[in-house]
């Protein structure tokens, strides 16, 4: 069995990109700890599951503002980025 929070411990230490597999479908991914400048791109796709329904029970959109409150250096935060480095998911 996978143990994500020793690799969420690993990533920490290791630094961007110590994470890297397949991971929804993409040939490369590498989960990395998240900035405030990955504000947008979470709203993006936070809100992705707003719309749908499908990841969370929230309702009100989020604006990039909203997520980089987000980053108050107490709670962790992962994104997996693409190839391309664009991020294509998130943990929180």
């Amino acid at each position: 069995m996978h143990d994500m929070a020793r690799d969420r411990i690993d990533a920490n230490a290791a630094g961007p990109g110590a994470l890297e597999g397949e991971v929804a479908g993409l040939a490369s991914a590498a989960a990395r700890t998240a900035t405030p400048g990955d504000a947008a791109a979470i709203a993006r796709i936070y809100n992705e599951g707003i719309e749908d329904r499908t990841a969370t029970f929230e309702t009100r959109p989020r604006t990039a503002s909203d997520i980089a409150a987000w980053f108050d250096g107490r709670h962790p935060i992962v994104v997996v980025d693409d190839p391309d480095r664009n991020v294509v998911g998130f943990a929180a």
